[in-house]
């Protein structure tokens, strides 16, 4: 089997100044001097590849047998399902050493899993620029919008389906980081449900025209729903009670408080409760 499929390698370079283009934009905005996308099908190890840098494409379609899914830590994950991830400090497979060669570092990868194919959108800048980690959490939000419009505009780049557009890793591909992450994700996840629950505020005490005051978990509960909007009605059914119910504890809110108007009570939970409730 032929490692490289010479076709892929044409198709890639010729499409590759949609990814020019794009770069150029971000360079003119932001420290991002390199932008690829990678697809690689779960069932083949046959994959699609291709770089705003032809020689970088080129490099990479030539000389990689095999590869690994790569990440130094997990940043976010966005709405869009992305798996935002930074990259390590130095390479740790040959397949990640082409970027240097080629003068790239300090990157970013919005990993996204399919139920074939798992694809890989990545930026990267250059070797000096080692605070870029920084910049990504601060645009991170930025840089997914405009992937996205990206994406969008070029539909038949990333929707390759013909195999004469895909090439093979004949060493094959190591998926075991993409589990590992999921595992740590959970993991993490879980951890932070925990820390929630323990800092969760039973009772807030305020300083009201009433004096200090303590307001019950519940009372908070449905102040809060009043506050976003919401009846009596659907306060109650949100919280599974009776509309009397949290009629009931309302009044005591404002017994506690002092404080007659609805307007009121929303000013209070927005300007001194809402920082607590978790």
């Amino acid at each position: 089997m032929k490692h490289c499929n010479y076709d892929s390698l044409l198709y890639s370079k010729s499409i590759s100044h949609r990814l020019e283009e794009y770069v150029e934009l971000l360079k003119s905005y932001m420290f991002i001097s390199v932008f690829g996308y990678l697809k690689i099908f779960f069932d083949n190890n046959r994959y699609y590849y291709v770089c705003s840098d032809c020689s970088v494409t080129e490099d990479y379609i030539l000389n990689v047998k095999n590869t690994l899914i790569f990440y130094e830590k997990n940043l976010k994950n966005t709405q869009e399902g992305y798996q935002v991830i930074f990259w390590p400090k130095i390479p740790s497979h040959y397949s990640m050493e082409i970027y240097l060669r080629h003068g790239y570092w300090n990157g970013i990868t919005f990993l996204k899993e399919h139920e074939d194919y798992v694809e890989l959108y990545w930026f990267a800048s250059d070797l000096k620029n080692t605070l870029m980690n920084d910049f990504y959490i601060k645009n991170c939000d930025t840089l997914t919008k405009s992937l996205n419009w990206f994406s969008n505009k070029n539909k038949d780049m990333f929707n390759v389906a013909a195999n004469k557009n895909l090439s093979t890793f004949i060493g094959g591909v190591d998926f075991s980081n993409i589990k590992k992450l999921k595992n740590s994700l959970k993991l993490d996840q879980e951890r932070v449900e925990e820390f929630l629950r323990k800092v969760s505020q039973k009772k807030i005490q305020l300083n009201t025209p009433k004096g200090h005051v303590h307001l019950t978990h519940r009372e908070i509960e449905c102040l809060k729903l009043i506050s976003e909007g919401n009846t009596l009605k659907e306060a109650a059914n949100d919280l599974n009670l009776s509309f009397r119910t949290v009629e009931e504890y309302l009044s005591r809110v404002k017994h506690k408080t002092g404080l007659v108007y609805k307007s009121n009570l929303v000013k209070l939970y927005r300007n001194e409760i809402a920082k607590f409730f978790i």
